[in-house]
């Protein structure tokens, strides 16, 4: 169970993450065009994949959003 909130915890920051970088509509663009991209942990880390193969630039900018205290 602890592993399960552990990766609801990661996905809940990614995508924030993710929102916050690109903004409410773009993230929504981005979770159509990588929805064929789903990997077992979550949609958000399929849409950070469909970023750093397409957008990688804003695949770092995410990443950096993520280290930054608080995020």
């Amino acid at each position: 169970m602890a592993d399960a909130t552990t990766r609801s915890q990661r996905d809940q920051a990614l995508s924030r993450a993710i929102h916050d970088v690109l903004g409410e509509r773009m993230a929504l663009m981005l979770h159509v065009l990588a929805s064929g991209q789903r990997e077992p942990g979550g949609d958000a880390q399929g849409m950070l994949m469909w970023l750093k193969e397409n957008m990688p630039r804003t695949a770092d900018k995410v990443v950096r959003r993520l280290q930054q205290p608080g995020s």
